[in-house]
């Protein structure tokens, strides 16, 4: 994980770069982000958290963890990770309708159709999860008194501004700029 902290002295973006680094690891999240870029702008005041997730954290898919095949005009589900057996089940009801999703055995599922795009029904997505708890550990590194928050979210990653004023332009631009930096997915 690459740590940037920008706007302060030299030892206060150092101090906030060690600090930010070692809440990450200490939440176990430090092997989740691939960049968190601070940039701190005392002028407005403005605290600007730019965070990019590694490419590594991918959701978890029917197929990934289910035997799909056809079977007398249903679909046969057989899973085959215990611990995702709830969502699944809770998932294809919501997907086919529970009407139509039927349960023989504690690991078989029969869904009344043949769908090949089964196995693409995200089951579980990790992304999301850690976004959460990365925005649960900035509350810790944000300053106290900036209440006002505005976020931008991307597939992978999220841009925060935290401030005690309401939204002006120069918001915009910042969040832009950290934007047009990080690249990739976030190029709009």
């Amino acid at each position: 994980m690459e740590v940037e902290v920008r706007g302060g002295t030299r030892e206060e973006n150092e101090s906030l770069r060690k600090l930010t680094e070692e809440i990450f690891k200490d939440s176990g999240l430090a092997k989740k982000q691939s960049k968190v870029l601070i940039v701190v702008d005392i002028g407005i005041p403005a605290f600007y958290v730019g965070i990019k997730f590694k490419k590594d954290v991918e959701p978890i898919k029917v197929g990934d963890i289910a035997s799909i095949r056809e079977q007398s005009g249903k679909t046969k589900l057989q899973i085959n990770e215990e611990r995702y057996y709830d969502q699944v089940i809770e998932k294809l009801g919501t997907f086919y309708g529970k009407e139509n999703v039927e349960q023989s055995e504690r690991n078989i599922i029969y869904i009344n159709s043949t769908d090949e795009n089964v196995r693409d029904i995200v089951i579980y997505d990790l992304t999301e999860e850690i976004r959460e708890r990365t925005i649960d550990v900035l509350w810790s590194i944000l300053p106290e008194g900036f209440k006002v928050r505005h976020f931008k979210h991307f597939e992978d990653g999220f841009i925060l501004v935290s401030t005690d004023i309401p939204q002006i332009r120069e918001f915009y631009n910042v969040i832009e700029d950290i934007q047009k930096e990080f690249g990739g997915s976030w190029d709009v």
